[in-house]
């Protein structure tokens, strides 16, 4: 099987905008929040992401 070549940019990196807005919709202490500050602060893979836990403090 051959593989589909598709003509893509790649991944929308979001601005610093993007994110204030987002945070602007998610008010403070929501899940949004903390999802979004452990991608940024972290850095961690999206499949390692979604393992944080408690015992990860």
């Amino acid at each position: 099987m051959k593989r589909v070549k598709r003509a893509s940019e790649g991944f929308h990196t979001w601005t610093v905008a993007e994110i204030e807005q987002y945070l602007a919709y998610h008010g403070s202490g929501t899940m949004a929040r903390m999802a979004l500050y452990l991608m940024l602060f972290l850095g961690p893979r999206l499949s390692d992401a979604i393992k944080l836990g408690r015992g990860n403090l």
